[in-house]
């Protein structure tokens, strides 16, 4: 779709793919109801984390929702850090049909997803889900039918959006199935609010995370951005945080005491100016903090703007804890290397994307052309290996980057070829 197509042909491409995507909706909620209808639905019980299906709902539905001009945010339980117990994937499927409906039935304002964890029975914790829009609305006298199979509120919705009728029947009956329920508060033309409840079996064993490491908590950070979610996120992870909404405010705080970084919200139109203003304080006082920009998920063409406007890095909003966590540490690795030494530099050397040394590993010849296909729209050279002989044979010759490696691969699989490399690497071969 990406290709240069005439567009004609575009539009007849993006037609099918359109078709395909609603057909495999269609398939999927009738099967969905199927099993639920004969009761031979299983449910799995395996102990997960309740932020890590946070952050996999903003992979699913921040960049759509954000494509639409819909502001979408996300409420997570961060001072919870022990496992559940439940289906995951089923408690997955419910916010995907609601939040889903969300996106589809709002055309402006906002998408807010919230899960809190109720731990006031000690004998089981109680997930809620809320997930409130500002779209059409429903009126008091079509609620009810909202959650009856193959029936949707008004049969001109399905000429306008769409859809089988099934979607909520299945989340009721999912949450019923699991020992909960959901409902909904609406009225027209004020969006609505839907919200599930679901019981599920606490455990004392603690989310497996890599601890921060101690010096990141003595890092002064600074956020300039609304966003409310942010602080509960670092405050979670033990920093030390600074949020503030006004510039002057920032501008005041870098020049009266060190500031080691400063993240700065894109919701700032002019993010770039204030960048420079705290490079240019930075020269007078001798301490230059790490900048590191907030953009949407639909911002991504701001990458290359950051990089120039001495930026060391990005973070997607709404923040993922996993991203955060990585865009962490290699700030503090950054940090360390530099301030420690003091030689931390007032701008940012900018590595052009083309100098970068790229190797793609893989024994399927489709997945080599596809993945170097797909770098080099983004401005990356790479080079192919199809075996993890000729990978390694390859780095004897010149370093590497970056390597991005299948694991199963005949003859030596892609676990084989990593300890091999880390072998070398600490007998000082590469």
């Amino acid at each position: 779709m990406e290709t240069d197509l005439k567009p004609e042909q575009l539009d007849l491409v993006e037609m099918i793919y359109s078709c395909g995507k609603n057909l495999l909706v269609i398939v999927n909620e009738i099967l969905d109801f199927s099993k639920l209808d004969s009761g031979k639905l299983e449910l799995s019980y395996d102990p997960f984390d309740v932020i890590a299906l946070g952050d996999d709902i903003i992979d699913l539905f921040a960049l759509k929702a954000q494509n639409k001009g819909l502001d979408f945010s996300l409420m997570l339980p961060y001072q919870y850090k022990s496992l559940l117990i439940g289906d995951v994937g089923r408690i997955r499927q419910i916010f995907v049909n609601l939040v889903g409906n969300a996106i589809k039935f709002t055309e402006n304002g906002s998408i807010h997803v919230a899960i809190e964890i109720d731990t006031t029975d000690p004998a089981k914790s109680l997930l809620k889900g809320k997930v409130v829009d500002t779209g059409v609305g429903i009126a008091p006298e079509y609620q009810a039918r909202l959650f009856k199979a193959f029936t949707q509120v008004d049969s001109s919705f399905n000429r306008r959006f769409g859809g089988t009728g099934l979607g909520l029947v299945i989340c009721k009956r999912l949450c019923q199935a699991m020992g909960g329920d959901v409902g909904v508060q609406s009225a027209l033309g004020e969006g609505s609010t839907f919200q599930f409840t679901i019981p599920l079996r606490s455990t004392d064993s603690p989310v497996p995370l890599a601890p921060v490491d101690p010096e990141l908590k003595e890092m002064n950070i600074v956020i300039l951005s609304g966003c409310k979610n942010l602080k509960p996120l670092f405050e979670s992870l033990g920093l030390k945080l600074t949020l503030t909404t006004s510039p002057q405010a920032l501008f005041q705080l870098v020049r009266q005491k060190r500031i080691d970084l400063v993240i700065i919200s894109s919701a700032f139109a002019n993010i770039f100016e204030i960048g420079e203003k705290i490079i240019d304080i930075s020269r007078a006082t001798k301490r230059k903090p790490i900048l590191v920009g907030l953009i949407k998920y639909s911002e991504r063409k701001l990458l290359s703007k950051l990089r120039k406007a001495n930026f060391f890095g990005h973070l997607l909003q709404p923040a993922k804890r996993s991203h955060t966590l990585a865009m962490l540490k290699r700030v503090h690795a950054y940090w360390r290397e530099n301030r420690k030494a003091g030689n931390l530099q007032l701008e940012t050397p900018i590595v052009p994307r083309e100098q970068y040394r790229i190797m793609v590993v893989d024994d399927n010849f489709n997945n080599l052309e596809f993945a170097a296909m797909l770098l080099k729209k983004f401005g990356y050279n790479a080079v192919t290996a199809s075996s993890g002989k000729e990978c390694l044979d390859l780095l004897e010759t010149l370093d590497y980057d970056m390597i991005l490696m299948d694991v199963q691969m005949p003859q030596m699989n892609g676990l084989e070829v990593a300890r091999r490399i880390r072998e070398k690497v600490r007998n000082d071969r590469f």
